[in-house]
């Protein structure tokens, strides 16, 4: 708690724009199929420029790619 209470940890507000968007990412990756929380967390990735997560989803989050073909960094996985 005090890593998050020093910042360690940032809550966004997925406002209801943000519905078609994630909407499309499931869409996009619906062979895996990608869940609204892979998917939130990819879109926010998109808007905040943050790649890095922490996720046990190492396989999923190994596929999905952001615009211009970035991946996300799974910091459990260095």
């Amino acid at each position: 708690m005090r890593w998050v209470a020093a910042g360690g940890v940032a809550v966004r507000e997925l406002l209801p724009t943000a519905a078609d968007d994630i909407a499309a990412l499931m869409e996009k990756y619906d062979d895996l199929p990608m869940c609204l929380a892979d998917a939130s967390l990819v879109w926010l990735a998109e808007q905040s420029g943050i790649i890095e997560v922490i996720t046990l989803d190492e396989t999923d989050f190994g596929i999905y790619r952001l615009p211009g073909g970035q991946p996300l960094t799974n910091l459990l996985m260095r």
